[in-house]
């Protein structure tokens, strides 16, 4: 299968974080006007928007203190395009790389402006988000082409729509969590629990046929097979607003746990490639503090792939094997290794 000769584009598309604190309300009302995320009409999405980031940016601001004052998925996103473009030389494609965010930082349309101003002939879009789901993935893919039309970009386009079980992802997954797990005490060994904990949906996104929980559910499978002597166990986090979430929550397993007698927990944030407020403050702070008043002794998670090499080669290994790149195959939305 050859491969093509077009001077090629990789986009990496991200959440995105605010880099300071006075960033949190414009970062919120991005967020909360995605009409991916809020299914209401536009005239009504925009003015809840508005209030929500309004009144949570007090709050959310005082959390954010507590990690240092900002996000850093912005800098971890630029360094993982800048390693992918390098990994690619070295299989000797020379592909432009850059980052997109949806909600704060360098966004989709000025990162496709850069790879266009390039000279790139064929773009494709990597959603940072294993597992697809209408909320991430299908909003990220919208604004992707979009941006493209609005830019009035003329050559190929394609994209990657989840690699839920792709190997390389998965021997990225076990590298984290090797490491947690040699952090235990070896007396606490024997009595910890490991817990995934993926961020939560609204119900009734599952129910109208977001596949995301049978992807999450896909790639737990593809890791616990290496660990036979540990007990695991699921949740959802990160809950906002009052409509119903998928269950159990995080705070529901640890309490499960603890109930149960054992005295670690290691959780590994499934749903995650880099750290996140989610993972700083949500698991390392709020949850620590939860699992300790429970009588849980040891508790620690999974550190972000970040910059992880087996990362960066997974991310390498869905470019190369992109339809797009080989000839004769179709570009359509690629999802590799997909449930």
């Amino acid at each position: 299968m050859a491969i093509s000769s077009k001077k090629i584009g990789i986009i990496l598309i991200q959440t995105g974080g605010p880099e300071s604190v006075s960033r949190i309300r414009g970062f919120l009302f991005s967020l909360f006007s995605d009409r991916f995320v809020i299914r209401l009409p536009f005239f009504l999405r925009i003015p809840l928007a508005f209030i929500v980031a309004f009144f949570r940016s007090f709050k959310v601001a005082k959390l954010y203190e507590r990690i240092g004052g900002s996000s850093p998925v912005n800098k971890t996103t630029a360094l993982q395009a800048e390693l992918l473009e390098t990994a690619l030389r070295k299989k000797g494609l020379d592909a432009r790389v850059t980052a997109g965010m949806r909600y704060a930082g360098q966004s989709v349309g000025q990162g496709l402006k850069i790879l266009i101003g390039k000279g790139v002939q064929s773009i494709i879009a990597i959603p940072l988000f294993p597992h697809y789901s209408h909320t991430t993935t299908g909003s990220a893919l919208d604004c992707f082409e979009g941006a493209l039309k609005k830019l009035g970009f003329r050559g190929e386009s394609s994209y990657v729509m989840s690699f839920a079980t792709h190997p390389s992802y998965i021997d990225a997954l076990k590298e984290r969590l090797d490491e947690a797990l040699s952090a235990v005490p070896e007396n606490l060994l024997e009595r910890t629990a490991v817990l995934f904990s993926a961020h939560s949906l609204p119900e009734s996104y599952v129910k109208s046929g977001d596949p995301y929980p049978q992807e999450i559910d896909a790639t737990i499978k593809a890791l616990t097979r290496f660990y036979p002597e540990f007990k695991f166990t699921f949740s959802y986090q990160s809950k906002v607003g009052p409509v119903r979430w998928l269950k159990p929550t995080t705070e529901e397993a640890i309490a499960g746990i603890a109930k149960s007698g054992f005295k670690g927990i290691v959780v590994v944030p499934i749903s995650f490639v880099s750290d996140h407020f989610e993972t700083l403050y949500e698991i390392d702070i709020l949850y620590r503090e939860y699992a300790m008043s429970k009588g849980i002794e040891f508790f620690t998670f999974t550190r972000g792939l970040n910059d992880l090499p087996l990362f960066i080669e997974s991310l390498a290994e869905l470019v190369m094997l992109h339809p797009l790149l080989n000839e004769g195959r179709s570009a359509k939305g690629f999802a590799s290794y997909n449930t």
